[in-house]
């Protein structure tokens, strides 16, 4: 969602890019603000704003729901890829 040159280059040979990223599915529902750097920074700063609230009782649902210890919580031998 971020469509402005976030990085201010300092010095001669470096290009403005885009560093920072905000991926959605649901775009609309978002606004991404871009300020003055901050202090020293050769970086502007970011922030996005959600105009949707979340719906807090599915949000709980998902995670109590969720399989953690398939993902997150098992032992494994660390040699294995």
């Amino acid at each position: 969602m971020v469509q402005n040159l976030t990085r201010i280059p300092f010095r001669l040979g470096d290009m403005p890019n885009i560093l920072d990223h905000f991926l959605t599915s649901n775009p609309s529902a978002y606004a991404v603000t871009l300020s003055s750097p901050l202090g020293p920074s050769n970086h502007n700063f970011s922030s996005v704003s959600c105009f949707a609230s979340a719906i807090w009782e599915d949000l709980r649902k998902y995670y109590a729901d969720f399989p953690w210890n398939d993902y997150c919580f098992r032992a494994r031998d660390p040699s294995l890829p």
